[in-house]
């Protein structure tokens, strides 16, 4: 068991069972963090968090609630975070509430718990989860760029290993109020704003869904609209709420413009090939010969 900052300490779940460890050191308050855990011992207050050590999982939406108890805990007492074996979980959202509290980057944040718990280790995918925590100013912003594209990813991953989609909030159509968006070129219908496409590398080969923030998609978006050399056909999106199949729960499909009906492109949740020869998955092609970009970008 070590304590990684006043109050706060990281354990297996092995030394979270040993009731008279825990009294020694003071422990009052414990987050568990996996499938298997219950309440062991009533002297102790407990906040469980189930979820598996796996890249895929959804950490995230628990940042908000652990970091709230880890930290009401250490004010009121000593807190001991664990998982199954103390290496990826636990450092994981102790790393979250010390991006909260003391607003420190990623990197920062796990150099102190390696200094006092050296096998920290953290997953990738949980990893790429504090960076997004770090980038929404350590709270959960439901409707931010990065937050949905992570739920995406999420939802794509769920479908490759389930072959099922669990239902998704599709991205509303531009308004009024929109200043850069595409449009139908037939009946000018407006289809999805610029901060909804999603940019890959040129012929990078297989690309999973990126999370880039609203500067980067823009830039790159205006590089493909302006370069002459471009070998790119299509504009690459998240899911709209226009799409039908998509919200029919298809796998794969046409993209028909909601107001007149012409065909626009593809989706497919297993991937498409871009003309450039990179593999984007998911994707949700629009043919850019269909389509108009209206605003500045």
């Amino acid at each position: 068991m070590d304590e990684i900052v006043t109050n706060v300490f990281v354990s297996s779940c092995e030394e979270a069972a040993n009731l008279e460890l825990l009294l020694a050191t003071g422990i009052t308050h414990i987050l568990a963090i996996g499938t298997d855990f219950t309440e062991l011992f009533r002297q102790l207050k407990y906040f469980i968090v189930q979820i598996d050590d796996d890249e895929h999982e959804n950490a995230l939406k628990y940042f908000d609630a652990a970091t709230e108890f880890i930290s009401a805990s250490a004010s009121a007492g000593k807190v001991l975070v664990h998982c199954a074996a103390g290496v990826s979980r636990s450092p994981t959202f102790v790393a979250a509430y010390l991006l909260k509290s003391r607003a420190i980057s990623v990197d920062a944040a796990m150099l102190t718990i390696k200094s006092k718990h050296a096998s920290a280790n953290p997953n990738d995918g949980f990893i790429a989860q504090l960076h997004i925590y770090h980038r929404m100013g350590c709270k959960i912003v439901t409707d931010s760029l990065d937050y949905r594209r992570f739920l995406l990813a999420q939802a794509a991953a769920e479908q490759q290993l389930l072959g099922t989609i669990t239902k998704l909030k599709l991205t509303a159509s531009p308004t009024s109020s929109t200043v850069a968006y595409l449009r139908c070129k037939t009946c000018r219908r407006a289809l999805v704003p610029i901060t909804s496409i999603i940019s890959h590398e040129v012929g990078a080969g297989q690309a999973a869904f990126q999370y880039r923030k609203r500067d980067t998609a823009i830039a790159r978006l205006q590089q493909q609209s302006t370069s002459s050399t471009n070998r790119c056909a299509g504009f690459f999106t998240e899911p709209m709420d226009w799409m039908r199949e998509v919200s029919d729960g298809s796998i794969e499909g046409k993209v028909l413009c909601p107001g007149c009906d012409a065909k626009l492109g593809s989706f497919s949740w297993p991937g498409i090939s871009c003309s450039c020869g990179t593999w984007v998955a998911p994707a949700f092609m629009i043919n850019k010969q269909k389509v108009d970009v209206l605003g500045n970008i």
